[in-house]
């Protein structure tokens, strides 16, 4: 018969405030310590506050290069 071994839990610092948190399935935030760390985390992806660096660009300029719905796309027609 297999022996149960008692799993280790593992002290994890969460990557918001910095707490010191469990990192197994009794912790339901993980890698975070509470539902607000969490939020904070998620509010931060949704409201583009993660970036990569890279050169700056002028959205007005962006929004020019863009195609527009209402003009045909050539390559569609295979001309």
């Amino acid at each position: 018969m297999t022996e149960k071994r008692p799993t280790k839990t593992r002290i994890w610092p969460c990557p918001k405030c910095k707490t010191t948190c469990r990192f197994d399935d009794t912790n339901p935030f993980r890698p975070f310590c509470s539902e607000r760390c969490r939020s904070f985390d998620t509010a931060n992806w949704a409201t583009d506050n993660y970036r990569i660096p890279g050169p700056p660009v002028d959205p007005q300029q962006e929004l020019e290069e863009r195609p527009s719905a209402s003009e045909p796309d050539d390559s569609e027609h295979g001309s």
